[in-house]
Order: structure tokens, then sequence, then C-alpha cells
């Protein structure tokens, strides 16, 4: 007789298993446990006024925008205070005024957290 037979089974035939919901809480808790989170996003070039893909970093110290074509840093500084205005109408849209009033225009189409600061380039900014 077989006894002490080791049985594995996996649930879904080992697919994921996708809860919306709960998936975002848990991402939520990973990027507060973390102090950080990073956005792919579209920032607008006052030299060429057209969009570029960037990123958008969001740590403890204070907002981080990286332009991805040129691996430059826009903003880097640690801020006191930080302003955000929302173009009426343009819910995937907005700006960061920092202290010194310089300000960076950022379009956010598709925009998911991410971990790696080379992945995806966004789309259509302008697409509502």
């Amino acid at each position: 007789m077989d006894e002490n037979i080791t049985m594995r089974l996996f649930a879904n035939d080992r697919n994921n298993i996708r809860c919306g919901n709960m998936q975002t809480e848990i991402d939520t808790y990973k990027y507060i446990y973390r102090g950080q989170a990073s956005f792919n996003v579209q920032l607008l070039m006052e030299s060429t006024e057209s969009w570029e893909p960037g990123t958008v970093i969001l740590k403890r110290s204070g907002p981080l925008i990286k332009q991805q074509r040129r691996s430059c840093v826009l903003l880097r500084e640690i801020l006191k205070e930080l302003l955000i205005k929302v173009p009426c109408g343009k819910s995937k849209q907005f700006v960061l005024i920092s202290y010194d009033g310089s300000s960076h225009p950022i379009s956010t189409p598709n925009v998911r957290p991410h971990v790696n600061f080379r992945s995806g380039q966004g789309s259509n900014p302008g697409a509502d």
C-alpha cells in the first residue's frame, strides 16, 4: 500500500488568478512599503513643443521627473511645496509647478505604476 505519497495540486492549471480590486490594493501597499512609485508619462518639451516619453517618480523625499530619450532629470528637488494644476476637461493631463515657478506639463495616457524605468513608452497623449 502506498503511504506517504506527496501530491501537488495547482489551482487554475498554474495560471494566475486575477482580482482587480485586490491587486490594486496589494500594489498600493507595495509602493507605500518601498516608499517609491514610478509612472510612464508623456512630457511636453518646451524646446520642441512636442510630447516625449518620460517617467514621474514619486519618492518620500520628493518627486523626480526623468526624460527617457535623453536620460536627463528635469525636476530633482526636495520640494517643500509643489503645485499641481489640472486643466479643465483634461483628466489625463496636469502641470507640476515647482516653488521656483518652473512648470512641467504632463500627460498620463494609460498610466500604470511600473518598477523598471525603461519599460513601456505610453501612447498618444491627446487621446482622452
